[in-house]
């Protein structure tokens, strides 16, 4: 009788558990939502600075070759 009521004890536990994981990847992929359409011009940003610093990589991939 133990092991029944381990089990159901864990039931409601893992039940809530697995909905506030729900909440939060909601929330998370709203507020992703929200940068994406009010950050363009700091994203483009970003990805420049991406595009600058894999820039800087090969320069110093070429450089070491030599």
């Amino acid at each position: 009788m133990s092991q029944n009521r381990r089990s159901t004890a864990d039931q409601p536990l893992s039940g809530t558990f697995c909905a506030s994981i729900a909440v939060v990847m909601e929330a998370l992929l709203r507020s992703l939502d929200v940068i994406m359409y009010c950050n363009w011009d700091y994203l483009s940003g970003l990805e420049r600075a991406i595009g600058l610093y894999r820039g800087e990589q090969r320069r110093r991939k070429r450089f070491t070759a030599c």
